[in-house]
């Protein structure tokens, strides 16, 4: 080992010390400018709020849209396609993100989703000729629905619909 002592740091024009990290100074005019910039600095974006209820009125209103697309179209057609029933979920996922990104929103499309999907069904059966004439046509109509849904594809693209709304609105 040797006696020598460390050379002294050296410092360049600016004041800082020679090899250290140089990065951009700000200087602000005045304390009240300092404190607008911090509570800006430290603000939630718009986005990353949470609001659960804008997110649960969304998610619920864009599914009963696309429930409306789904009925539409198997009237139209007279033939249900199950694929069209994905966009139900996607739409609830994607109202559930306005309420903000996280768990609670992703719950929230999954359960608008199922929703959405078992009023869709429903509207279709109720939509056909002649059933009106019948007495507790909802009921009769949801019972259906209900029976539909868990038979054959039918799950599957629940399944598939409950996916869509709660892999949407996830953070991130």
């Amino acid at each position: 080992m040797s006696d020598l002592p460390s050379p002294p740091n050296k410092r360049d024009a600016d004041g800082h010390e020679a090899g250290a990290r140089k990065g951009p100074r700000v200087i602000l005019p005045d304390a009240r400018v300092q404190t607008v910039v911090e509570s800006i600095e430290t603000a939630v974006p718009v986005m990353q709020q949470r609001r659960p209820f804008v997110g649960f009125a969304a998610s619920l209103g864009l599914g009963l849209v696309g429930s409306a697309i789904w009925a539409g179209i198997t009237l139209a057609t007279n033939y249900q396609l199950g694929l069209v029933a994905i966009v139900i979920g996607v739409l609830a996922g994607i109202g559930a993100r306005m309420g903000g990104p996280g768990r609670e929103a992703q719950w929230t499309g999954a359960i608008c989703a199922a929703i959405c999907y078992f009023v869709g069904q429903t509207a279709i059966i109720a939509a056909y000729p002649g059933l009106w004439e019948q007495e507790n046509v909802l009921i009769n109509s949801f019972k259906y629905a209900v029976g539909e849904t868990f038979s054959g594809m039918g799950i599957i693209f629940l399944a598939i619909a409950v996916y869509e709304g709660y892999r949407i609105p996830r953070a991130g």
